[in-house]
């Protein structure tokens, strides 16, 4: 982040006007009044992460003095200094039935044999540290189905229209998915830390012990099953099209 948005921060930490100026060890706090101006700045580290978590939506600048608050509520929700604080989240394996959708089933008007087969499903995995796609189509029972798969599509909706929803499902679940473990990881080393000042008391002056502090791949990073998508498709035409100059075709 650059020096002028980190003075941004600052300044809209410093501007909080709900501090105290000083508080005894020992003492509960139970919302972001009951800190000191120098017990905010000691998050301030913490706030500039949250603004960066990856995959928020939102095209638009973002309002710091917004954020703010937004940062301070998520820490202060249901929680107060004297409750225990999950050491260090971990984010679990995506569960199989997010890798999966329901296509539809056979419509009305089709014939007898075309509707007794019933809904067809798209289970899509996605390795996102080699970008490869693998599908499967199955029925409701998980008995995969290899052939006539246009056959059993509801009317209007193509194999490649299967494969867009497929994908865009993947992406909505993984950007809330990975938005949440890094805004869980964030806050939970802010309340780690105003734990140990509630006990300390404000002279501590906002001590950060390295346990508390975000470490590299506590973070972790956005990657959406579509950009990989479009990325490997491109690479894949460039070959195909470099192949065809070789063999003289147009």
């Amino acid at each position: 982040m650059s020096a002028t948005s980190l003075l941004a921060i600052q300044r809209t930490i410093r501007e909080d006007p709900h501090n105290i100026g000083s508080r005894p060890s020992f003492n509960t706090v139970n919302h972001s009044g009951q800190l000191t101006s120098c017990e905010k700045i000691g998050l301030g580290d913490l706030f500039e992460a949250y603004i960066k978590i990856p995959g928020r939506s939102s095209k638009l600048p973002p309002i710091l003095s917004e954020l703010y608050k937004e940062f301070v509520g998520h820490i202060f929700n249901s929680w107060v200094s004297a409750q225990t604080t999950n050491l260090k989240p971990i984010l679990p394996p995506r569960p199989s039935h997010q890798k999966r959708i329901e296509v539809g089933a056979s419509q009305a008007g089709r014939s007898f044999d075309e509707m007794m087969h019933g809904s067809i499903f798209l289970t899509m995995d996605f390795d996102s540290r080699d970008g490869s796609f693998d599908w499967t189509w199955h029925n409701g029972d998980n008995i995969p189905i290899t052939a006539n798969i246009e056959y059993r599509l509801p009317r209007g909706v193509s194999k490649k229209d299967a494969m867009i929803m497929a994908i865009e499902n993947y992406d909505n679940i993984e950007r809330e998915r990975i938005t949440s473990h890094n805004r869980v990881q964030i806050i939970s080393a802010a309340r780690r830390r105003i734990t140990k000042w509630a006990q300390a008391g404000s002279d501590l002056q906002a001590e950060v012990d390295n346990e508390d502090k975000l470490k590299d791949g506590d973070i972790l990073p956005l990657v959406l099953a579509s950009d990989m998508f479009i990325k490997t498709a491109r690479e894949g035409a460039d070959v195909a099209a470099a192949l065809k100059t070789r063999r003289g075709e147009r």
